[in-house]
């Protein structure tokens, strides 16, 4: 007998946790609320372990902090890329999988550079979704397998400005515009070909808006007498909680051996809560050398989608801590 649409719904949304495999992709923690969040820094800031909030240079647009602004002297355009390797082993198998991908545009312009009036816009990833997962399970004798896809992300355009009261003192703000597109894959198949087999696409689109706002103070060098040359500064940022608009599709297929019948759900837009995210750095350099430590912080606990949480999900804490080496500083030292 084969199975009916109705057992094969139930077997899709209430199935038991099998032994899981992975196939081509990234962690299948991104499967949970939008993906992996992406900290958006400069090429520097990336090659100082992600670090971004309290270090200052003139030649560095860095969209972490709008306040790190104050300083660029010329205008400033980059575009970057991300290369990432992800290692994963269970108890069966392990597997390596590795990708690239567009990092970010980043413009900076100087508008009154003796005020540190800068103005920056950009465009970089905000989140990103990338799983491939493959369960074999057996539920009421039907053995089955279960197939976990996902693809997508969130991006975030900005545009700000920053501006430096006090030559120790160094503001920035910046208005976020989260867009982008999540698709969720959930595939039924069943080894004996008389069953009907079963696809779940599940298509969430975002957009909406949210502020981060910044600083970075760079007396203490003077408070703690530091000598000349040296300097320490420390940087705050926060992001505000934003609510996207968010519209879901899913399209169901069932395929048996000789019909296919397609189903689609239009959802009514609702509302996804991001939650606020705050974070501290300190940054201290000498004449040929940097380190810089940053804490970041965001309120996952808060993450609702149309009013409900997830409870998978938990507050996340990143810490970076990287440094830098000039060997010379002279205009004719070698690369």
């Amino acid at each position: 007998m084969k199975a009916t649409r109705g057992i094969i719904l139930g077997l899709l949304l209430g199935m038991a946790a099998g032994t899981a495999s992975a196939g081509s992709g990234g962690s299948a923690y991104t499967r949970h609320g939008i993906g992996d969040i992406r900290y958006g820094t400069s090429g520097r800031g990336a090659g100082m372990g992600g670090v971004g909030i309290a270090v200052l240079s003139s030649g560095i647009s860095d969209p972490l902090n709008p306040a790190t602004w104050g300083v660029v002297n010329r205008t400033q355009f980059s575009v970057s890329g991300f290369y990432e390797g992800f290692a994963s082993t269970d108890q069966r198998s392990s597997t390596f999988l590795s990708n690239a991908s567009f990092d970010g545009l980043m413009l900076a312009l100087p508008l009154l550079s003796r005020w540190g009036i800068v103005l920056g816009a950009g465009i970089t990833p905000f989140s990103n979704v990338k799983y491939d997962i493959v369960t074999p399970a057996s539920q009421n004798g039907y053995d089955y397998t279960v197939a976990y896809r996902g693809d997508g992300g969130l991006s975030q355009g900005h545009l700000g400005i920053s501006a430096m009261p006090d030559s120790e003192l160094s503001l920035g703000v910046k208005m976020n515009y989260y867009f982008g597109t999540i698709r969720n894959t959930l595939n039924q198949t069943f080894a004996p070909a008389q069953y009907t087999n079963a696809e779940d696409i599940r298509l969430t689109r975002f957009n909406g808006v949210g502020a981060t706002f910044g600083l970075v103070y760079t007396g203490f060098g003077k408070l703690l007498n530091l000598p000349q040359g040296q300097s320490l500064n420390v940087g705050l940022v926060l992001s505000t909680k934003s609510y996207l608009n968010s519209a879901e599709e899913r399209y169901f297929t069932y395929t048996a051996p000789s019909l296919t019948t397609r189903d689609t759900v239009i959802s009514p837009e609702g509302k996804t809560r991001l939650p606020l995210s705050a974070g501290g750095g300190i940054a201290y350099a000498a004449e040929r050398y940097s380190v810089a430590a940053d804490l970041y912080y965001q309120n996952w606990n808060a993450f609702t989608v149309n009013g409900a949480g997830l409870s998978e999900l938990r507050d996340s804490y990143r810490f970076s801590v990287g440094g830098e080496l000039t060997p010379k500083k002279e205009a004719s030292a070698p690369f």
